[in-house]
């Protein structure tokens, strides 16, 4: 029985930490790694930009984007949020 309640505990906090609603404030405290996991696994990919300098991968997460910026070798050397305003102006024409 002790090992039950123990199951349905991890499961009951799995469930609170998959529900939770990420706020943008929370995203930028978080370290790459991280924001490379929740941009990927709870993100939705939406549109890839590609300039002469950098690629980006732009995905939507709960109210706010995260955009994945990768150099020529498919490293990826920067993660940005942003809710609205001049980042999103460059996908306007894919979505």
């Amino acid at each position: 029985m002790n090992e039950f309640k123990k199951f349905i505990s991890k499961c009951f906090l799995f469930n609170i930490v998959i529900r939770h609603i990420l706020s943008i404030n929370e995203f930028n405290l978080l370290g790459n790694s991280k924001k490379i996991t929740i941009g990927w696994s709870r993100g939705t990919f939406l549109v890839t930009h590609i300039s002469e300098t950098e690629t980006l991968s732009c995905y939507s997460v709960c109210m706010f984007f995260v955009e994945c910026v990768y150099d020529m070798n498919k490293n990826i050397v920067e993660i940005r949020s942003f809710e609205s305003g001049q980042r999103l102006n460059k996908y306007k024409s894919n979505l």
